[in-house]
C-alpha cells in the first residue's frame, strides 16, 4: 500500500450487531467484528452501490479494522420459518442468535481511486448515506460517530511488533503472524469470510476466502511473537487486508 495514498476511516457504533458466520448450523452464532464483505457491504449502503458493485469492491479495496472495546455478548431468540414439502403449509421454529451488545469499532478504509476516496469522505462527513448502514442486520443501526483525518506525514509503513487492527495470523508474502502467547489480551477467531464469489446459475453469493484472525479483548494493541509489515496510522499500527 502507498503510505501517501488517501486513507478514510471512521468510527461505528451500535446497540447491537451481528455478523453471522454461515458454518455454524446449530444456532445464530456471531463474530466478534465485521468481516471485510459485511465492511464493504456497509461502504455500499454509503454509496448506493447495487450488490454486484460491493462485489467488485474486493478487487480494489483494503481495509483494516480496530476494536475499541469488545462487545459483551447476549443470546436472544428469533423465529424462522419455512415451508413444508407441499409448500402450503409453513413450520415456524425458534433458533438462539448471538448478539453484540454496543460494539465500537474504527474502520480503515484504503482505495486506489481517488474519486471514490473522496466521495466517501464527502458523505460519512455530511452522513448524506444512499441507504442506512447497518451493523450486519438491517434493525441494528449503525451510528457513525467519528470522521479520522490523517495527513501523509501520519501514514506510514512500519516493521513493528505491536499491532492495533484485528491481525491477519497469514499475512501475504511473509510467515505466519502469530500473537505473542505470553499475553492474553488476545483471542483467535477462524472461518471468516474475506471474499465472496458470485454463483452465476442462481445469481446469489458464497464465501471463496475465508482467514483465521486475532483480536483484542479489551481493545489494547496485540504483541505479536516476530516483527511484520503493518502501516502506522497516527498513534496507531494498523494491518490492511
Amino acid at each position: 500500500m502507498n503510505a501517501e495514498a488517501d486513507l478514510v476511516a471512521f468510527r461505528v457504533t451500535g446497540e447491537f450487531a451481528h455478523f453471522r458466520s454461515p458454518f455454524v448450523t446449530s444456532y445464530l452464532s456471531t463474530y466478534p467484528f465485521p468481516p471485510k464483505p459485511t465492511v464493504l457491504g456497509m461502504l455500499g449502503a454509503i454509496m448506493g452501490y447495487s450488490p454486484l458493485e460491493v462485489l467488485n469492491l474486493q478487487n480494489t479495496i483494503q481495509v483494516a479494522i480496530k476494536l475499541n472495546k469488545t462487545p459483551k455478548k447476549a443470546l436472544d431468540y428469533v423465529r424462522l420459518w419455512k415451508f413444508e414439502n407441499d409448500k402450503k403449509n409453513i413450520i415456524f421454529s425458534p433458533v438462539k442468535m448471538e448478539l453484540l451488545i454496543r460494539p465500537d469499532y474504527t474502520i480503515f478504509v484504503h482505495s486506489n481511486n481517488e474519486k471514490f476516496s473522496a466521495e466517501l469522505q464527502k458523505r460519512l462527513e455530511t452522513r448524506d448515506f444512499v441507504y442506512p448502514v447497518s451493523l450486519g442486520k438491517n434493525e441494528f443501526i449503525a451510528f457513525i460517530r467519528e470522521i479520522l483525518s490523517f495527513n501523509p506525514r501520519e501514514v506510514e509503513p512500519v516493521q513493528t511488533t505491536s499491532v492495533d487492527s484485528i491481525l491477519p495470523v497469514t499475512l501475504a508474502n511473509q510467515k505466519i503472524a502469530l500473537p505473542d502467547p505470553t499475553t492474553s489480551n488476545w483471542a483467535t477467531v477462524g472461518l471468516v469470510p474475506v471474499e465472496l464469489e458470485l454463483v452465476s446459475e442462481t445469481g446469489t453469493r458464497r464465501v471463496k476466502k475465508t482467514g483465521t484472525f486475532a483480536y483484542s479483548l479489551n481493545g489494547g494493541p496485540i504483541k505479536v511473537q516476530r516483527r511484520i509489515h503493518a502501516l502506522k496510522v497516527g498513534s496507531w499500527n494498523i494491518v490492511m487486508f
